[in-house]
């Protein structure tokens, strides 16, 4: 009789198996099945200890003090499998001290290395089949990240979190995220609402051959994008409200020399995937050009021909190392996966 009843008592580790199945696999299934993504639940902390997350949240955070802690106490109350990944660039603050009070894994630099070089080592360490990059000023709600979780499971590549408006941003800031993802549309043929957004999932197995080409700076967010979208992946955005920083902390790009990084960094990715893309508004230029310089040689008695004669031999050798560039970069460019939106 004893040994039929310890034979009806479970174990301790399998009564946690079996709660662990149906906590952290139903959240999962009812956003597949189209439920709420606005998820109220407290996930147990033993789904992020035992067995590998599905889901791994990384927020490279540098001098982030005044938001990280709520930060991260906002994410581990989400309903999924995940684990948080607080990757600390060099703070001087008491940022890393804060995050790892609040229950998340902190990897540190002993110096700051860079918002990219962050991401990657939380890259390197991340073990879910799913990542988020979740930035640290507080601007992103981490409610939200069920919805881009859903967007992978409904068969999505990378989802973007894109902000309605800018006013977040402030107003020239906003004006310079208008302009790059107006040419970012252009050079990806795509329309693009948000460059730049600090919140994102991806699949790690579309993310990993990219890595290499990710930056140390702040140009993630960026290159990733593009990337995707180059490949032909199934890259999809989700409109998602964003509130200016919390007084107290500050940001650490700079509008005009990170503006500019941003640009070059969109005409290389799109010069390695669509070279034709991006040497067809140099090839215009020049013979623009090089026809506003024959009205301007009569204005001013000159005689334009030399002038206009090199532009149009430039717009010419533009076009030919487009051409070259192009087939050269055809291998690359791996079919569109179905169900790609366009």
């Amino acid at each position: 009789m004893e040994s039929s009843i310890q034979a009806r008592i479970p174990s301790p580790l399998a009564a946690l198996r079996s709660t662990r199945r149906s906590a952290a696999t139903p959240s999962l299934a009812r956003l597949a099945s189209g439920a709420s993504a606005r998820l109220d639940y407290r996930t147990p902390s033993w789904v992020r200890l035992l067995g590998k997350p599905r889901v791994s949240v990384l927020c490279p955070a540098r001098n982030e003090a005044a938001t990280i802690a709520l930060l991260c106490r906002r994410t581990l109350v989400l309903d999924l499998p995940l684990e948080l990944l607080v990757i600390d660039d060099g703070s001087t603050d008491a940022t890393a001290a804060l995050a790892r009070l609040s229950g998340a894994r902190v990897l540190s630099h002993a110096t700051a290395r860079g918002n990219g070089a962050a991401i990657k080592s939380g890259l390197a360490a991340a073990r879910g089949e799913f990542a988020v990059i979740l930035d640290a000023d507080g601007q992103h709600d981490p409610a939200a990240i069920p919805l881009l979780v859903k967007g992978l499971l409904e068969g999505a590549d990378l989802v973007v979190a894109c902000r309605p408006d800018y006013r977040s941003s402030g107003f020239l800031r906003g004006l310079g995220n208008r302009f790059l993802a107006r040419l970012a549309s252009y050079m990806a043929e795509r329309r693009i609402p948000d460059l730049t957004s600090g919140l994102r999932a991806f699949r790690m197995e579309r993310m990993r051959p990219f890595i290499p080409l990710l930056p140390d700076g702040f140009s993630t967010p960026t290159t990733s994008t593009l990337a995707f979208l180059h490949a032909g992946c199934d890259v999809r955005f989700e409109s998602v409200a964003c509130t200016p920083r919390p007084r107290g902390s500050r940001t650490h790009t700079h509008l005009l020399r990170d503006g500019l990084l941003f640009v070059s960094i969109a005409f290389r990715i799109t010069t390695l995937f669509r070279p034709r893309r991006a040497v067809l508004p140099l090839a215009v230029g020049c013979v623009v050009a090089a026809a506003s310089l024959l009205p301007l040689g009569v204005l001013l008695d000159f005689s334009p021909l030399p002038a206009a004669a090199a532009f149009t031999a430039a717009a010419g050798a533009f076009g030919l190392l487009g051409q070259v560039f192009e087939r050269r970069a055809a291998p690359r460019r791996p079919a569109p996966h179905p169900g790609t939106r366009s």
